[in-house]
C-alpha cells in the first residue's frame, strides 16, 4: 500500500510539474511575441529570457522540495508505523528469525508485557475475590438491567441459589412470588426511565414459611446516549436488624400507652382522692354524732372501703409517678428476714417455703436505694399469686433467693438507667401451674389481672 502511494506520488508531482513548465513557457513565448513582435529567435537572445529561465528553475526547485517533505512527513510516519504493527502482530505459522537481534529484543519484550498483563490480572482476580468473600454482602450486575450477568458466592449463599443456577435469570426470580418479583423490577425500570444513578430498596420474601427481609443498594451506569449500560446490585441479610426494629417499634408503642395511661390514671386518682377525703370527714361527723352500735358497725365498714380505695388510688398515683415515694436505704437481708414472717402468715400450710442466700450477701449486706413499703407490696402480690398457682399441686413450693451478679453488656444496653454493674438479684419462684403463654405478654400491663370481678 504505501509503495503504491509512493509512486503515485511520484508520478503525479512529475506529470504536474512538466505539463505546468511546458505552459508556463508557451504562455511567455506567445505574450512576448504579441508584445513585441519579434520572431522567436529574437526571444531566445533576449536576457528576458534567460531572466523566466531561471525563474522556471526556481519553480521546478520548489516543486522537488515540495516532493520532498510530503515523502518525509507522510509517507515515512506511515512506513514505520506499518513496521511496528507488522513486529507486533506475530504469526504463530511463520518461524521467528532468531538471527535477526531486533527482532528477538522486541519479541522478548512483547512476550515478558503480556505475561505481567496476565500475572496482574490474576493477581487482580485472586484479590477481588478474596474481596468479595470477607464482605458481609453480596454482590451482583447486569448488563442490560433486566437479567443477571453475574454474582458473587457470597449473594448466591444469601439468596439460598447457586450461581450457575441463577446467570441469565431475570432480575428477583429466585424470590419466587409474582408480586414481589414484578413490584422490585418496576421500581429498577422506573429509575432507569428516570435517568437515576442510585436505587435502595427493603422487601419480603417467603422462606421457610415466614416472611423474610432482605435490602438492596443498586448503582446505575450509563452510556453517552442516556442507554444503561451496567447496574450493579449490593444485596443484605436484614432480617435480623428488621426483627429488632419491629421490637424496638413494639416496646416504644408500650412505653407510650404506659405513658398515656399513667396521665390518665393520675388525673383520675386525683379526683377520686378529693372525694375520699370529703366522705371520710362525712363519716368522721356522723360517727362522732350517733351512738347506735349498728350504725357504728355500719361506719367502721364504711372507713374500711376508704381505706382500700386509698391504697388503691396510691397504686394508681405511683404507677403515674405522681405519688409521695419514699427512697431511703434498704437492707436486704434483714428486708427479707422480716418479710418472710409476712409471706409465710398468708400461705397455707401445705406450701413450703424457702428464703436462701449465698455467703457473699449474708456477709455483707448488700444496700439498695427504695421504698420499704412499696418493696413489700411487690412481695407480698408475688406470693398471693403463687398461692393461686400452687392449689391443685400436692408438694407445693416457694422459693425466694438472693444472689450477687455482674451485669454484662448486654443487660447494660437494655437497662441503660443501671448505675453499676454489681446487682442483686431477687428470684421468686413456684412449682405451680406458670403463667400461660397467651398472656405473659401482657402480665405488665397496668391493672390488668386474670381474676374474676370481686
Amino acid at each position: 500500500m504505501l509503495h503504491s502511494l509512493r509512486s503515485t506520488l511520484n508520478k503525479t508531482i512529475f506529470c504536474w510539474s512538466v505539463a505546468f513548465f511546458i505552459l508556463l513557457a508557451l504562455v511567455f513565448a506567445f505574450t512576448f511575441q504579441a508584445l513585441t513582435h519579434q520572431p522567436l529567435e529574437y526571444l531566445i537572445a533576449s536576457d528576458a529570457a534567460w531572466v523566466e529561465l531561471g525563474i522556471f528553475l526556481l519553480f521546478l526547485l520548489s516543486i522537488k522540495a515540495l516532493h520532498f517533505a510530503l515523502q518525509r512527513q507522510l509517507l515515512q510516519p506511515l512506513e514505520q508505523q506499518q513496521q511496528a504493527m507488522a513486529t507486533s502482530s506475530i504469526d504463530s505459522t511463520n518461524p521467528i528469525d532468531s538471527t535477526n537481534p531486533t527482532t528477538n529484543h522486541k519479541t522478548n519484550d512483547i512476550v515478558v508485557a503480556y505475561e505481567t498483563l496476565k500475572h496482574s490480572h490474576d493477581d487482580l482476580q485472586i484479590q477481588l475475590s478474596s474481596i468479595m468473600q470477607t464482605l458481609s454482602c453480596g454482590f451482583w450486575w447486569s448488563d442490560d438491567g433486566k437479567t443477571y450477568s453475574g454474582i458473587s458466592e457470597k449473594a448466591s449463599a444469601i439468596i439460598n441459589q447457586s450461581a450457575a443456577d441463577i446467570q441469565d435469570q431475570q432480575l428477583w426470580a429466585w424470590a419466587k412470588g409474582a408480586a414481589q418479583t414484578t413490584a422490585n423490577q418496576r421500581r429498577l425500570a422506573q429509575a432507569i426511565e428516570d435517568q437515576e444513578e442510585r436505587l435502595d430498596i427493603a422487601y419480603q420474601v417467603e422462606r421457610d414459611d415466614q416472611m423474610h427481609w432482605f435490602g438492596e443498594s443498586i448503582t446505575l451506569s450509563y452510556d453517552s446516549d442516556g442507554n444503561v449500560d451496567t447496574v450493579y446490585g449490593i444485596i443484605n441479610d436484614i432480617n435480623t436488624r428488621k426483627s429488632r426494629q419491629q421490637e424496638q417499634a413494639v416496646q416504644l408503642e408500650l412505653l407510650h400507652r404506659l405513658e398515656t395511661t399513667g396521665t390518665l390514671a393520675g388525673g383520675i386518682a386525683h379526683e377520686f382522692n378529693n372525694a375520699l377525703a370529703g366522705m371520710n370527714g362525712n363519716i368522721f361527723l356522723i360517727k362522732q354524732s350517733t351512738n347506735d352500735p349498728q350504725t357504728l358497725t355500719r361506719i367502721n365498714r364504711i372507713e374500711s372501703l376508704i381505706e382500700r380505695s386509698a391504697a388503691m388510688i396510691d397504686s394508681m398515683l405511683s404507677f403515674a409517678k405522681k405519688s409521695n415515694v419514699k427512697i431511703v436505704p434498704v437492707s436486704l437481708v434483714d428486708f427479707f428476714n422480716q418479710a418472710q414472717f409476712s409471706v409465710v402468715s398468708m400461705l397455707d400450710n401445705k406450701i413450703r417455703f424457702s428464703l436462701t442466700w449465698d455467703e457473699t450477701t449474708a456477709r455483707d449486706n448488700y444496700m439498695v436505694l427504695g421504698d420499704k413499703k412499696k418493696l413489700q407490696e411487690v412481695i407480698f402480690q408475688l406470693a398471693s399469686n403463687a398461692k393461686l398457682a400452687l392449689a391443685d399441686v400436692s408438694d407445693a413450693q416457694i422459693n425466694m433467693t438472693l444472689k450477687k451478679v455482674d451485669a454484662d453488656d448486654e443487660l447494660l444496653q437494655k437497662h441503660p438507667n443501671l448505675a453499676s454493674r454489681q446487682l442483686i438479684h431477687c428470684r421468686f419462684q413456684d412449682n405451680g401451674c406458670g403463667i400461660p403463654e397467651n398472656i405473659q405478654a401482657r402480665i405488665f400491663d397496668p391493672f390488668f389481672t386474670t381474676r374474676e370481678v370481686g
